[in-house]
């Protein structure tokens, strides 16, 4: 059984987790909807912490550790433990902390937003405004700057005679 990653989401880290097995029964309520279709079981859960707001969320995942469904928020990790219980009886008992550090987390966020820092005003994407980054393996440059750039190069084109 391979331990997920410390990250499913930005800016949350893995707490505790657990693989789905045959002693566990998956009750299919109707209420996970992913991309038009009912999601049903899944091979492992996860507990993330949002190092932001402090919020847990259970992750639906995939063998691979791929979120594929991670909806449910609460601000206890009991209460996301009852939410799990809800869809898989018996998961309780599958929990298993991953002993992951929040500032292994912050470095790691760190690291991930100086990755995605633009490459000509330095804002990262969690910055205020920035909706998205294109990247190419030479330059990174945000949304802002995009516009910024249509703008100006809109002000300054000539218009032919």
């Amino acid at each position: 059984m391979d331990k997920p990653p410390i990250s499913l989401f930005i800016p949350s880290y893995v707490v505790e987790y657990a693989v789905v097995d045959s002693s566990v029964t998956f009750f299919d309520r109707r209420t996970l909807n992913v991309g038009g279709e009912w999601l049903g079981a899944v091979p492992q859960l996860a507990i993330c912490k949002n190092v932001e707001t402090s919020e847990y969320h259970l992750s639906h995942c995939n063998s691979d550790w791929e979120p594929l469904c991670a909806v449910q928020t609460a601000k206890t990790i009991e209460e996301i433990k009852e939410i799990a219980e809800w869809h898989y009886q018996g998961i309780s008992a599958k929990w298993i902390p991953t002993n992951y550090e929040e500032d292994e987390v912050l470095k790691l966020l760190e690291e991930e937003r100086e990755q995605w820092r633009c490459s000509f005003c330095r804002r990262s994407r969690s910055d205020e405004g920035v909706t998205g980054m294109f990247c190419s393996e030479y330059a990174t440059i945000c949304n802002l700057c995009v516009k910024a750039f249509a703008e100006d190069f809109g002000n300054s084109e000539q218009q032919p005679e």
